[in-house]
């Protein structure tokens, strides 16, 4: 299933987010999703860090698709960039899930 996102990381035109793909490809996706959304937002890798007791650094390896994240790690950075879209975060767990899920098997 392939899902066309903006630059704000929502639904619409621009770049794909696709979950028939294997865990480090929906890992970039991902992390190239919640990178829009942090700079739509207007924030800074750091703040983001920050707000979930993380470092910056964490959060670049997120947005690289370098490491995966907890479900619950995304709902606080989708909180703090005052996103509001439930459809949208139902999308993005599900990156999530399937992309640490996986991880150990590859």
């Amino acid at each position: 299933m392939r899902q066309d996102f903006d630059g704000e990381g929502h639904p619409g035109r621009g770049g794909t987010v696709s979950t028939g793909s294997s865990p480090t490809l929906r890992r970039r996706r991902l992390g190239l999703a919640l990178r829009a959304l942090r700079e739509a937002a207007g924030r800074t890798g750091d703040e983001a860090g920050t707000a979930v007791e993380r470092s910056g650094s964490w959060i670049s390896r997120i947005e690289t698709g370098r490491v995966g994240l907890r479900v619950r790690d995304l709902r606080d950075l989708y909180d703090f960039y005052g996103m509001t879209d439930a459809s949208r975060l139902a999308e993005l767990e599900t990156l999530a899930r399937d992309s640490t899920s996986l991880m150990s098997s590859t």
